[in-house]
Order: C-alpha cells, then sequence, then structure tokens
C-alpha cells in the first residue's frame, strides 16, 4: 500500500519533474502539453537534458523526484526483506519440525530383569535433565500391559520425564508376582530389590536424568515392592507411590522400626502416597497398615527416635464426591515435623482392585475417576530429593 501511494504522488508530478534514468540515447523532447502544465518548461526547457540544466526552478523538481524514486526503491527492499524474513522463519520452523525425534517405547535388559524404557520426543533436545518415573506392575501383568493400563506413557510426554518399567519373570514367580513377601528381597543390593534399582541406575547412566527426581510407583504386588524400594534406596528414590500394596516386610512391620532400619545410614522421611479403592478384595491388609506403617518408618528417621516427631493423626482430611465419571474418594495427609506434607493417602469410596482413569486396554483397570496417574505425578512433582 505504500509503495502504491508513492507511485501515485509520482505520477500526478509534471512530467518534467520526473528524472528520466541515464541513457546514451539522445534526449527526448517534452510534448506541448507537458510543457504547458510545467513551470520549468517555461523557462525554457524542452528537454530532460535541459530541464536538469535550469537552475532554480527544474532542478529542485528533478531532485524531489530523484528522492521520491530512492524512496520508493528502499519500500521495495524493505518488503523484499521481510518475505525473505517469513519465509526464512517457516523454513526454521519446517526444518525444526522435520528434526524433531519421536518418542520411543522399547525392550532392554539388565542383568537378569528385563524391562521397557519409555522416551518422551523431548528427551534428545532437552537442555535439562529429565525426572525417572519406574514403575512396577501387579501380578499376572507385563510392561507393556502396565503401560497401556496406566496412560504413563502419555502423562510422560505431556509432562516430559522417562518410565522405566522393570517386568518380573515367569522363572522367579510363575504369575509374574514381585517377591515383595520374600526377605530375599527386602534388603538394600539383595534380590529383587537389587535388580530394580540396577536397572534404574542403568538408564541414569545412559540418559540425562535429574537425579533428585527418580520416582518409583507400584500396583499391588507392584505397590508393597515399591514401599520396599523406598525403605532399602531412600538416597536413589526422591517419593514413592503405593497403589493397594502391602506396607514393608509384609505389613508385619507395624511400628516401622524394620523400615528404618533397613534405610541403614542414609534413612531420611521418605514422602509417600498411598492409594486403595475400599471395595478391594484382593488386598490383603489395609491401606491403613502401609500408611501407619511409613508414619513410624519417617518418625524414626527424622530425629533416629521414635517420639511423635510426625505425628500419626491426618493434618487434613478432605472428601470428594462422587460424580458421573469419579468415585466419592477422600484423601488424608499427614505432615512432617517442619509442618509439610510427607504420607498423603487416597481411599477411593466404591473401588475395586484397579488402576483407576486407566485405559481399558490394559488388565485391571477402571477408567472411572480420580485418575490415578495424574495424582501420582503431580505428588511426585510436589517432592523432590531434599
Amino acid at each position: 500500500m505504500q509503495i502504491k501511494q508513492a507511485f501515485v504522488r509520482f505520477r500526478s508530478r509534471p512530467q518534467c519533474a520526473r528524472r528520466s534514468r541515464r541513457s546514451t540515447t539522445a534526449a527526448k523532447p517534452l510534448s506541448t502539453s507537458s510543457r504547458a502544465d510545467c513551470a520549468c518548461c517555461q523557462a525554457g526547457a524542452t528537454t530532460r537534458e535541459d530541464m536538469m540544466s535550469t537552475p532554480n526552478m527544474c532542478r529542485p523538481a528533478a531532485e524531489g523526484a530523484a528522492r521520491l524514486r530512492l524512496k520508493v526503491v528502499m519500500l521495495r527492499r524493505s518488503l523484499v526483506r521481510g518475505l525473505v524474513c517469513v519465509l526464512g522463519v517457516v523454513c526454521l520452523m519446517g526444518a525444526s519440525a522435520a528434526g524433531a525425534q519421536a518418542s520411543s517405547f522399547t525392550p532392554g535388559r539388565v542383568g537378569d530383569l528385563d524391562y521397557h524404557l519409555f522416551v518422551p520426543s523431548t528427551a534428545d533436545n532437552s537442555r535439562v535433565a529429565l525426572p525417572l518415573v519406574v514403575y512396577l506392575h501387579g501380578c499376572q501383568q507385563t510392561a507393556p500391559d502396565a503401560a497401556v493400563g496406566t496412560r504413563w506413557n502419555a502423562q510422560a510426554e505431556a509432562d516430559d520425564f522417562l518410565v522405566l518399567y522393570p517386568q518380573q519373570s515367569t522363572a522367579r514367580n510363575a504369575n509374574r508376582c514381585w517377591s515383595w513377601y520374600d526377605p530375599a528381597s527386602q534388603s538394600r543390593d539383595r534380590g529383587e530389590a537389587k535388580m530394580i534399582a540396577d536397572a534404574t541406575r542403568d538408564v541414569m547412566a545412559r540418559y540425562r536424568i535429574d537425579g533428585r527426581r527418580v520416582f518409583v510407583v507400584g500396583a499391588s504386588a507392584g505397590g508393597a515392592m515399591t514401599q520396599i524400594m523406598a525403605a532399602t534406596y531412600p538416597d536413589l528414590y526422591a517419593a514413592a507411590v503405593n497403589g493397594a500394596g502391602c506396607g514393608f516386610a509384609t505389613c508385619l512391620d507395624a511400628l516401622g522400626l524394620l523400615a528404618y532400619r533397613a534405610m541403614g545410614p542414609r534413612a531420611r522421611p521418605v514422602p509417600l502416597l498411598a492409594v486403595v479403592g475400599t471395595l478391594d478384595t484382593l488386598s490383603l491388609f489395609p491401606l491403613t497398615a502401609a500408611v501407619q506403617q511409613w508414619l513410624g518408618t519417617s518418625d524414626f528417621a527424622d530425629d533416629g527416635t521414635l517420639n511423635g516427631s510426625v505425628s500419626r493423626t491426618p493434618a487434613s482430611t478432605v472428601t470428594q464426591p462422587a460424580t458421573a465419571d469419579s468415585y466419592a474418594y477422600t484423601t488424608q495427609i499427614y505432615n512432617d515435623r517442619h509442618g509439610d506434607e510427607l504420607v498423603h493417602s487416597v481411599k477411593v469410596h466404591g473401588a475395586g482392585h484397579v488402576y483407576l482413569g486407566g485405559d481399558p486396554a490394559g488388565s485391571y483397570t477402571d477408567p472411572k475417576g480420580p485418575s490415578y496417574t495424574p495424582l501420582m505425578w503431580a505428588f511426585f512433582s510436589r517432592h523432590p530429593m531434599p
């Protein structure tokens, strides 16, 4: 639009005020009508060369035309540069999109332990270290089945973190249950606890992982194994989630002393989220047992003494009503000695031994809420390693 207006102004000037391009051709006489309309022609200028040589009147007009022509050229160049810039940005965006890496979900093996690993599409280009979630499946499940049912991969892609799915072998357990009941797997650097920790460290060594944001979560037998991992590797896992699983030492550690001893010199209060359905008929022990045991362990861990520094009484209790898409559920939060969230329990009223908010294509799932995976990830996000 600016160029068009400039040309209109240029064309409206008398012809003799328009400076011709330099040329070796003979001077072209101005038309009679042009001479009649041009004051400088009345001064005796009959050609463009005469106009340029005529002082006072013609030269200012010619110079004004030249300046106008230069302005038009500059406008043209600005538009060309703008177009090149726009095209360049588009091309850069296209190149960036073409160079983007796709997410991956691939099998692997560390020692005698098989696993699957999900890596988000942003991992290769990330400028920061990413979190890692270790998910332990339940009995009669595989790593791919658990990944589908829990939707952890979708959560990881959305929030930029990796998910490691260790897989139990049928050679160790015919039903693929983790050996949470076996004392040989309830100690650091022994049994399946060591195998899971080794797989975790292997991923941390091969990818850019934020060591302060490595978490462990499991359901059913995996939930029980999760509480073992939190007790035996408090220096590796920042926080843990027990989904409908037993507490440490086959739920026989009522005071929390055994889990505290398993922590050894690395003892610290490890944040724990525990979830369960009130109609869960497969979980042999109530959620209260796992929660109370962990509160005792945390009480020991914060100062070496069971002295009530971590209260067994919740700081808050809130019940959310049922909706068309969600069961009613009650949350209780227990604080540490500083008044910060330490143990968080969720009882879902009317839910069974299932993973809520899950994909029906996976086993032991229920699509109704509250959706466990976003709830668990939100808890992890609040609890990096101190």
